[in-house]
């Protein structure tokens, strides 16, 4: 096997554009996978499941699989960062490219919208862990290991499978030397008291460490040990404040993320006014970093300031307006204001964006019913119970108001 620099692609594993829009993002839809199609095509956690166990052996199809999931439920932080990691796994080649730093890849269409999901998944779950990353390491190597056999060898190339070449760099990766990659890997494995041990014994290593601090402080809040994260997280930030003195280099995991990480760590504590301010320093970082407006919307409802939340909250639908996201937690705002007309104006735009979401047309009708919209409250409560998956414990009783609302008409 080549040598080559596992620091370097595990950093590249991380990088993330930021950019692109909803989960269609103009791409023609996928066909349902068949192993779902005859069962309940509205169950997205079927479709998730299945992804997951295709993602070794078919990525097309589990792409597929977690573009439905998403349809159905656009704001699955999981599914989002597994359907990032099904589009970078569907094209070995392009992967082994981008993950030895090809910029003409990274800046390619598919790839950055692959990284726009990631960077929602994290938006949505500041602490994801991202276990999939693993299987994008695995599928460079093999890619790396074909390569070499055929240049040596090409008929032994022929004859060796895959799961051979897989089974072989699994326990080359385990074997490493290497405590970073041996913390990486535990904490991939949610083994975390593991990847704690690895991830201190390379900190003792010289070398960016940001990463790895970042990696610590996961792990931490993951286990309910909120001060360890918070110092873990003071000094990812110190050290990339230190390397933004010397260069300038874009990475997902930058500043602002950091300190909106501080920010919910302290609201976990019940330190609000400490999470208020990591908040706005996120904000500082970047202005644009529409999930710190979220949470300050969040933590100004929660503390009765409701005019605060109804700015932070536009400001993030502004920023991010062709994610269903914001849309969903403004509309839900606007419920508990029982500012109905402008709810349902954000619920339209939340169907409109995703016409396959059941959730949306629900709070869609409360919103039309509420203003005495009737015939519109009846056609997206049947909306939503088109869309809704089989056992839903709530269909009988809607069913039955939607016939109270039509005057006892079916």
């Amino acid at each position: 096997m080549r040598h080559r620099n596992w620091c370097l692609v595990a950093l590249l594993l991380m990088v993330a554009s930021g950019s692109g829009s909803a989960q269609k993002d103009g791409r023609k839809a996928p066909k349902r996978p068949k192993q779902i199609t005859g069962t309940d095509t509205n169950n997205a956690l079927a479709y998730y499941r299945y992804g997951l166990r295709m993602l070794d052996s078919d990525a097309d199809e589990a792409d597929a699989a977690f573009y439905w999931a998403l349809r159905l439920q656009p704001s699955w932080p999981e599914a989002l960062y597994a359907a990032r990691t099904a589009i970078l796994r569907s094209d070995p080649a392009r992967l082994t490219r981008y993950l030895e730093g090809d910029e003409r890849v990274a800046n390619s269409r598919e790839v950055r919208f692959a990284d726009s999901l990631l960077y929602r998944a994290e938006a949505l779950n500041p602490f994801l862990v991202r276990d999939l990353d693993r299987g994008l390491l695995t599928d460079y190597y093999i890619r790396l290991v074909e390569d070499d056999l055929r240049r040596r060898n090409p008929q032994s190339a022929a004859e060796t499978s895959q799961s051979s070449i897989r089974f072989e760099i699994e326990t080359y990766l385990m074997r490493s030397g290497n405590p970073r990659m041996q913390g990486w890997l535990a904490y991939s494995d949610r083994r975390f008291p593991e990847a704690l041990k690895h991830y201190g014994e390379a900190l003792k290593k010289k070398g960016s460490n940001a990463t790895t601090h970042t990696d610590r402080a996961s792990i931490f809040f993951l286990m309910g040990v909120y001060d360890s994260a918070l110092v873990e997280l003071a000094s990812a930030i110190d050290e990339m404040q230190t390397k933004d003195k010397k260069e300038v280099v874009v990475f997902y995991r930058s500043k602002a993320v950091l300190h909106h990480r501080v920010g919910i760590v302290l609201l976990r504590k019940g330190d609000l006014l400490g999470a208020k301010v990591a908040f706005g320093h996120a904000l500082e970082e970047d202005l644009a970093y529409y999930p710190a407006h979220l949470s300050l919307a969040n933590l100004a409802l929660a503390t009765g300031d409701t005019s605060t939340a109804r700015s932070e909250m536009e400001l993030a639908v502004q920023i991010r307006g062709e994610d269903v996201t914001p849309h969903i937690q403004y509309g839900n705002l606007l419920l508990t204001l029982k500012q109905y007309e402008e709810a349902a104006a954000e619920f339209r735009k939340v169907v409109e964006l995703e016409p396959y979401a059941a959730d949306s047309y629900l709070a869609l009708a409360y919103a039309e019913e509420a203003q005495v919209k009737i015939p519109e409250a009846i056609s997206h409560y049947n909306g939503y119970l088109a869309r809704t998956i089989f056992g839903d414990t709530k269909a009988a009783k809607i069913r039955a108001h939607v016939l109270e609302l039509n005057g006892g008409k079916p």
